[in-house]
């Protein structure tokens, strides 16, 4: 994750994509890290936690929501503050593991 998180500010420090665009390219880089995931866990046979619908339903809402609110209602310099946030946090999130 760490990777994907350095690409994205070197492509929104360039300017090579807009705020949503990159917040676009970050979450579906996020989808398939996920299903990659999952796909991992599956191989080595284990078992899905019963509890996994739920999670899945979740999930789909907070997508629905939170791409209809970024792409209608967020303005870029409000974007720009929520890349810079969550850029942080993986910074950190980072360094805590050294």
């Amino acid at each position: 994750m760490y990777y994907f998180s350095s690409q994205s500010y070197f492509i929104y420090r360039c300017r090579w994509a807009s705020p949503k665009v990159v917040a676009g390219v970050a979450a579906a880089f996020i989808w398939v890290n996920s299903i990659s995931g999952l796909i991992g866990v599956l191989s080595t046979g284990a078992k899905l936690p019963s509890e996994l619908p739920i999670w899945l339903g979740v999930v789909l809402v907070g997508e629905f929501i939170g791409a209809t609110y970024g792409s209608k209602y967020l303005t870029d310099p409000r974007l720009n503050q929520l890349l810079s946030l969550v850029l942080l946090l993986a910074g950190l999130k980072m360094l805590v593991k050294f």
